[in-house]
């Protein structure tokens, strides 16, 4: 369980869960997990970008996989969507590829990480976070422009129209036939109540609002996202 910044480095890493338990577990039982939902790994909560009040708590962005909560945004289900919430599901994949690219870029650089690893379960925990911890340093350090580890073209990009580009790490980091990522199962109660999907709604709001939208957004939407 992981968060990363939009800059593909990860600032929050729990790892070390045994395969067989079950996600909902991994995620309830971690540090992560339990940091999350308390609202420790956020700050105090501000108002929107470009308006003075109320104030909303900060969000992680997350798949369908995680709970909807006070300090996680997950997109709306289902295909027969409002335009806002159409808008909303884009915004939020939109900022969901500084994780897969983080993920991506780690993967193609690191390439122990593409194989199982022979060793014991404490000294593959010790593997990955010794990958995560070169990669950031390699991201915090390296010089805009010059970089040969992530170059301008390494990662996942828009052009002016919305359109995707995707990065060159794809073509590194995914062995013929196989996934980069494994799907998660869900990992909490995805039934929100009132108030959490009203806290959604004034975000997709925000978002088709003057303050709030981007203007190849509707572009995108309709022309179907990635």
């Amino acid at each position: 369980m992981v968060m990363c910044d939009a800059q593909y480095r990860f600032t929050y890493v729990d790892v070390g869960s045994y395969g067989s338990q079950h996600d909902s577990s991994i995620f309830s039982a971690s540090e992560f997990g339990r940091d999350l939902l308390s609202g420790n790994l956020v700050p105090e909560a501000q108002p929107l970008p470009m308006r003075d009040n109320p104030r909303y708590p900060f969000w992680l962005v997350a798949d369908q996989a995680f709970p909807l909560s006070q300090h996680i945004l997950r997109p709306y289900p289902g295909k027969n969507l409002t335009e806002a919430h159409r808008v909303f599901n884009y915004r939020l994949s939109r900022a969901r590829r500084c994780i897969d690219n983080a993920f991506g870029i780690l993967v193609a650089r690191w390439r122990l990480l593409r194989s199982r690893f022979q060793a014991l379960p404490d000294t593959t925990g010790t593997y990955v976070k010794a990958c995560i911890t070169l990669h950031n340093f390699v991201m915090t350090t390296q010089k805009e422009g010059t970089s040969m580890y992530c170059p301008a073209n390494y990662v996942d990009q828009e052009d002016d129209n919305g359109a995707f580009i995707p990065g060159a790490w794809r073509a590194g980091a995914i062995p013929e036939g196989q996934p980069l990522f494994l799907d998660i199962g869900r990992v909490g109660g995805n039934n929100p109540g009132v108030v959490l999907q009203g806290m959604r709604d004034t975000v997709a709001n925000y978002f088709t609002s003057d303050d709030g939208a981007v203007e190849w957004q509707l572009k995108a939407v309709y022309a179907g996202y990635r």
